[in-house]
C-alpha cells in the first residue's frame, strides 16, 4: 500500500518535471528566436 502510494507520487513528480522542462525548452527557443530577430 505504501509502495503504491510512493510510486504514484513519483509519477506525479516525473510528470511535473517533464512539463517544466518542456516549458523551459520552449521558452529557450523563443528567446533564441527573439535574439536572432533583434540582432539581424
Amino acid at each position: 500500500m505504501v509502495f503504491r502510494k510512493s510510486q504514484r507520487s513519483e509519477k506525479k513528480i516525473y510528470k511535473i518535471l517533464t512539463q517544466s522542462s518542456h516549458v523551459l525548452f520552449l521558452g529557450f527557443h523563443t528567446n533564441k528566436n527573439m535574439m536572432v530577430n533583434t540582432t539581424s
